[in-house]
């Protein structure tokens, strides 16, 4: 290794060396492509890179270095696939005594194999959102087909910055949606199951239901279901039209339901717009919609919000579907945003392992981002997740809840680290099952003020046409999962 306070010395220095083997009759050569591993190896406690250069040092240099831990986090190239080395975009770098840089490419598992559901959870302000968007931006990049859900509006900076980087972006609103777009008759793989989706809408619509109601419920979709151009409109005008009190009944609390506002997305007549998905970000925002706390339980949820919880059930399952009219070779990935809405109900936390399962055979990834961990405890939820990222936690049981997710020992010192953490970081659970303490990292200041989702910072103006130097260096240059990246 030779090192020296200027460029130009440095020249000088490396030529000397050169003459002074060349005189001897030994060639030494500045191999270009190794210098940078050859660099870090040298740094005390980093691992052997090449292994055709050995170093060898006394046993008094050996003995007077300053033991220390590396942490090696995130993904790797398949070994079956080709050998070591890092793939995927860099997200960041370990926390720690000893510190490596991180990558994390959520396409990855389905590439090995692997389960493609990811979690992000955290208290707000933590730094789960711009985690979030920052993995959109990186798969946007590189021409991957994203769907996100994005109740907040969080994502529709991310759009902008995506459309001035000439990529396809767009934002879809539900206040501007064409009605009967989310009728769970309109779109579905088949008929049993738009029967279920149609189903579960209406369980979620309905507070406590008797085996009256439900049984009444049950048979006026499957009456509708039979019929030509189904719809859940039908089904209300089948209840109201019965001669069984609780039919009628029932009938009427969903005729008073499809009146509220951004009911008629899954209550008017089926529409025939066809959304054109390949290539494209499209971001579904949620605007209008009321989203129960995460603490507060479903029998206590106003009409309101189970309409809002309905409609954002019906979302998913609409992205699920995009996605599932294109080739199936191609790179997909879908975002949900206040997961817990849906993951919270039965027939919504089926949703988790069966695109689980159709990301492995379909390449798609699905990420899921919530506030609260216990309800991607769900045994059909956490068997198919590879990778979690948590963000600070400071509730006591909700501390508890995300040690078991990362499957971490609740430990003091575990949960201390947890309630701890800084913004913008987080405990990383990567595919292999290893967990570490890494700092997320946009990179540029002009990166971080389009991501940031703090109402009180501005966003750059839409005029602003600077050119973000360095943001090319989120994407990975190697391959993976069969690409160019």
């Amino acid at each position: 290794m030779v090192s020296a306070p200027t460029e130009e010395l440095l020249a000088q220095r490396v030529e000397a060396v050169v003459e002074h083997y060349r005189d001897i009759g030994i060639d030494i050569v500045n191999s270009t492509g190794d210098q940078l591993s050859l660099f870090n190896e040298s740094l005390p406690g980093d691992r052997i890179r090449l292994s055709a250069y050995a170093q060898r040092q006394p046993l008094r240099t050996i003995a007077g270095g300053m033991p220390t831990a590396t942490v090696d986090l995130g993904d790797r190239r398949d070994p079956s696939q080709g050998g070591g080395g890092w793939t995927g975009p860099y997200i960041g770098e370990t926390l720690g005594r000893a510190r490596s840089i991180v990558h994390f490419d959520p396409l990855v598992a389905a590439a090995r194999n692997r389960p493609t559901a990811i979690a992000i959870t955290g208290e707000p302000g933590g730094g789960k959102t711009t985690l979030a968007l920052l993995l959109i931006y990186q798969l946007a990049l590189r021409g991957v087909t994203v769907a996100a859900i994005d109740p907040k509006g969080d994502a529709e900076s991310l759009v902008r910055l995506l459309q001035r980087r000439g990529r396809k972006a767009r934002i879809m609103s539900l206040e501007s949606a064409q009605p009967g777009l989310l009728d769970p008759f309109a779109f579905g793989d088949d008929l049993p199951s738009k029967k279920t989706m149609a189903t579960e809408t209406l369980r979620l619509l309905l507070p406590r239901m008797s085996e009256e109601r439900e049984s009444a419920m049950i048979q006026a979709v499957a009456a509708v279901a039979n019929q030509p151009e189904p719809s859940l409109a039908k089904v209300v005008q089948y209840l109201d039209r019965s001669h069984d009190p609780a039919s009628r009944n029932l009938g009427a609390v969903l005729q008073s339901m499809s009146e509220m506002r951004l009911a008629n997305l899954c209550f008017s007549p089926q529409g025939d717009a066809q959304v054109d998905s390949e290539g494209w970000t499209t971001v579904f925002t949620l605007g209008g919609l009321t989203l129960p706390d995460s603490t507060i339980q479903r029998e206590d949820y106003s009409y309101e919000q189970r309409l809002s919880v309905a409609l954002l059930y019906l979302v998913s399952q609409f992205a699920r579907e995009l996605m599932n009219g294109l080739d199936r070779h191609l790179p997909k990935a879908i975002f949900l945003d206040e997961a817990w809405a849906v993951t919270s109900t039965p027939e919504g936390a089926k949703l988790v392992p069966e695109v689980s399962r159709m990301g492995r055979s379909r390449n798609t990834a699905l990420i899921l981002v919530s506030q609260n961990a216990g309800d991607l405890l769900n045994e059909q939820v956490t068997n198919c997740l590879s990778s979690v990222f948590a963000f600070r936690s400071s509730e006591r049981f909700e501390v508890e809840s995300v040690m078991s997710l990362l499957g971490v020992e609740t430990e003091e010192d575990h949960m201390a680290m947890l309630r701890n953490l800084g913004n913008g970081e987080c405990i990383f659970r990567d595919l292999d099952g290893r967990a570490g303490r890494i700092s997320v990292d946009l990179v540029s200041e002009e990166l971080l003020r389009w991501l940031d989702t703090n109402p009180t910072r501005h966003h750059p103006d839409e005029e602003d046409t600077e050119v973000f130097e360095g943001a090319e260096a989120l994407v990975s240059t190697g391959r993976g999962n069969g690409q160019e990246r």
